[in-house]
């Protein structure tokens, strides 16, 4: 990925990421990494956290574009991030390419024919082998309850039947063909952002009257939550009429059959 569509990447994850990273806890991993082979190291470019719009897309930036397709390595070395970092809520994956994985992680489960001399490099990009890994490493983010999104970049048609399968096994599969989330340009990628964060984005509510926050009493079954504007834990009012919920509040909000009380103690007449 270079040139324009690099540049209209940037830009859309900017404009959405402006809108909700006050609320979910957006982490970066970029690959190829440096000097590496097939196997990628699971350190993050930018460590999860809340309002990493503007961090996100300055690595972006800076790291520029170039080098092979392991996604099945990079897929992996996810699953050990999550794995070794303490998080709250709810856990997602979202995999943007355009292209085909182009980097097999063990040629000794590859037959020689497709592996001339046991060198990954040497693999022809389409066949099995590749696949295989790449849709077992997502099978083992949905095995430790981690959806996988598959966003497909101007360019990726030739990757379609692979994309599709890990939508499918990802758990995250549109009704629609092709299973994944294809994108044409920026605009369409800006869409697609929107819409993946907005269904994962679950601890908000919109409100029926746009009341001041000073005028709400919020309960989690039956426990009155704080109103907290540093976006930690609790909650506060977005765009005027969002009910956000953040951190062990988000939690709470979430769980099946969760009793979420808000209670107008006194609200602006209607105009």
């Amino acid at each position: 990925m270079e040139g324009e569509k690099w540049e209209e990447t940037q830009a859309a994850v900017s404009a959405v990421l402006g809108t909700f990273d006050q609320f979910i806890h957006f982490g970066l991993f970029l690959y190829p990494q440096k000097g590496s082979g097939c196997l990628q190291t699971p350190i993050l470019d930018v460590p999860f956290g809340l309002n990493q719009g503007d961090a996100l897309v300055a690595k972006m930036a800076a790291m520029g574009t170039g080098g092979g397709t392991p996604t099945a390595g990079a897929l992996r070395a996810a699953g050990q991030v999550f794995m070794s970092t303490p998080l709250v809520g709810d856990r997602y994956v979202i995999v943007a390419t355009d292209g085909q994985p182009t980097c097999l992680i063990d040629c000794d489960t590859c037959p020689t024919a497709f592996c001339p001399l046991g060198i990954c490099e040497a693999c022809i990009n389409d066949e099995p082998c590749l696949k295989e890994e790449v849709i077992d490493s997502v099978k083992q983010l949905k095995l430790q309850g981690i959806p996988t999104f598959v966003v497909g970049m101007a360019g990726s048609q030739s990757a379609k039947s692979v994309l599709n399968e890990m939508a499918l096994i990802g758990g995250t599969a549109k009704t629609t063909d092709p299973k994944y989330y294809d994108t044409a340009n920026g605009e369409e990628l800006t869409e697609v952002l929107a819409s993946i964060f907005g269904s994962v984005g679950s601890c908000s509510v919109k409100l029926n009257k746009t009341p001041g926050s000073l005028f709400l009493v919020v309960d989690i079954n039956g426990e009155t939550i704080e109103k907290d504007p540093s976006h930690q834990n609790g909650w506060d009012l977005v765009d005027g009429d969002i009910l956000q919920f953040y951190g062990s509040a988000c939690e709470l909000a979430s769980q099946t059959g969760a009793d979420v009380d808000v209670t107008y103690v006194c609200k602006y007449a209607d105009q």
